[in-house]
């Protein structure tokens, strides 16, 4: 857990203006019921001041990972300058209506932490959890949400997002080189057509990366998972950890989102899929011109393919992992090729070589 003190905390607060004359007086490190994000360390405190105040009575902090490979990784990713970027330069520029925590507090490499963001707590919400997966209408509710960010950065507005590097899928160059493990691993656990169309992937590597560039392009949380995600009532839903966007193929979050935390059929991920558009739409009809279902549904299949190397790289990455960790790459990697048979996935690859 971060260990902060009460004096930095008050500094921190009153450089940000969240607070004036009041300082706070007493943290209590409270038991936080989400899983940890694996690029941090999370903890959840309640505060105490000397006076009363509008500052908020409990707040979540994160801190950089401590252990590898997840510590190595982090600073590979800048995850926690991209989560700073995030807060500091691209949250403003989204609508009211995308709900997101406030950010108290965000310090990336001083002395005192390397990386470090204090955010408002939304513990009241309910947590993703990614090994019971989501219901249809959750993930329905996340698509809509995330074509709304797709909506505001699409193609051309990203020039407004200068510092974030492109078509940064963490690690997917090595999706060849672990691909042998994978299918090791899993060859008498997932059927014999799945097995055949991460061979194609494999295989169509770099064919696929390139196509994916000449596509349109648009700001990409890139980890979409059950697990960064709270639900409140109705069609709220706030979505956590920012520490790997990206500007690339929005297709990808679509096929992250459905591939990783459900098993859907194939009517099932287009009807998700001409939502997506359908919102795309909506929030982006002045300047997404020609940008038809079949093309949304041919961003949806490209993205699912390039995602499934999160159970692949995970697979060779998280071997010797916790027993939750181990059942996760496995739920990985079941609903991923899961979802990428029942959308003929070997078909649409082989297609786009031809």
């Amino acid at each position: 857990m971060p260990t902060i003190s009460s004096q930095w905390l008050t500094d921190a607060l009153k450089t940000t203006g969240v607070l004036t004359d009041a300082r706070v007086l007493k943290i209590e490190p409270v038991d936080f019921d989400h899983i940890p994000s694996y690029l941090s360390r999370i903890a959840r405190y309640e505060l105490v001041y000397d006076q009363d105040c509008d500052a908020p009575k409990s707040i979540v902090v994160k801190v950089q990972p401590d252990q590898e490979p997840f510590k190595s990784v982090e600073q590979l990713y800048l995850a926690f300058e991209r989560e700073i970027y995030f807060y500091d330069k691209i949250a403003p520029k989204l609508p009211n209506s995308f709900e997101l925590p406030r950010c108290y507090f965000a310090e990336y490499n001083t002395k005192s932490h390397p990386g470090i963001l204090v955010l408002e707590d939304m513990s009241h919400l309910e947590a993703g959890d990614q090994i019971q997966g989501l219901t249809y209408r959750q993930i329905e509710s996340a698509t809509r949400r995330i074509a709304c960010l797709h909506a505001t950065f699409w193609d051309e507005r990203l020039n407004e997002l200068a510092w974030l590097a492109p078509q940064n899928y963490m690690m997917i160059s090595r999706y060849s080189e672990f691909y042998p493990l994978f299918k090791e691993k899993y060859q008498n656990r997932i059927d014999d057509e799945s097995l055949k169309i991460g061979d194609l992937i494999a295989q169509s590597l770099d064919e696929l990366l390139a196509l994916a560039a000449s596509r349109p392009q648009s700001l990409v949380h890139c980890d979409l998972r059950a697990d960064n995600l709270r639900f409140g009532k109705g069609d709220e839903l706030v979505i956590f950890d920012w520490q790997l966007i990206t500007k690339a193929l929005p297709g990808f979050d679509l096929g992250r989102l459905l591939g990783e935390n459900a098993d859907l059929t194939m009517d099932e991920q287009i009807s998700l899929v001409e939502i997506w558009h359908q919102t795309l739409s909506f929030f982006a009809k002045d300047y997404i011109k020609g940008y038809s279902k079949d093309d949304a549904l041919f961003d949806y299949k490209l993205g699912l393919a390039l995602a499934t190397h999160v159970p692949v790289i995970n697979a060779a990455m998280l071997k010797d992992a916790n027993p939750r960790t181990e059942k996760l790459v496995d739920l990985m990697a079941f609903r991923f090729f899961k979802c990428a048979k029942a959308m003929k996935l070997g078909e649409f690859v082989s297609s786009t070589q031809s």
